[in-house]
């Protein structure tokens, strides 16, 4: 992968940006999220960004997320309201907290703490998934309530008793 096979990959998503179908949650067959053509376009582009990050692809050294990649998940964010990508956030947080600790910290309340509708279950759900708990992660989260509200929702009984399992493995940490 060189700087400008970059170019045109970041481009192909430009345009796949375009194309992919948004879900509405009011939708009866709403898909599985991480395996729609939604949940694996950010998917892809979380995952392709850590390559990039590995890589040491980025013109400016100081960061690791690609701009071009990180605008599209920001831009997606602000305006698509996509419960998927709330998901997809919210499974790959430790990733995303790799690329840009300042700007995940900076989105976690509003990734966690707005009115509990759709799309906050969904990053709650999407971050309970995950099958090892960072601390430096869990210590944020809890600093701005995320935990105490998670105890106080009603989740399916598995990512229930991830909340419980996370406390844990944070508490004997």
């Amino acid at each position: 992968l060189n700087k400008e096979m970059l170019k045109v990959i970041i481009n192909i998503f430009e345009i796949l940006k375009e194309k992919i179908k948004y879900y509405n949650f009011k939708e009866p067959n709403i898909p599985d999220i991480l395996n729609s053509n939604e949940g694996q376009f950010y998917t892809s582009i979380i995952i392709f960004s850590l390559k990039i990050a590995r890589d040491k692809l980025n013109d400016d050294e100081e960061l690791r997320w690609n701009f071009g990649l990180k605008e599209i998940i920001e831009n997606d964010l602000n305006n698509k309201k996509s419960f998927q990508l709330f998901e997809v956030i919210g499974k790959y947080l430790p990733n995303l907290f790799y690329l840009d600790e300042n700007w995940i910290k900076d989105k976690l309340k509003y990734l966690f703490m707005e009115e509990f509708d759709i799309y906050v279950k969904s990053a709650y759900v999407g971050y309970f998934s995950n099958h090892t708990v960072y601390l430096k992660i869990f210590e944020e989260l809890d600093n701005i309530g995320v935990i105490e509200k998670a105890l106080n929702q009603n989740f399916e009984e598995k990512t229930n008793n991830k909340i419980v399992e996370f406390i844990c493995f944070a508490f004997i940490s």
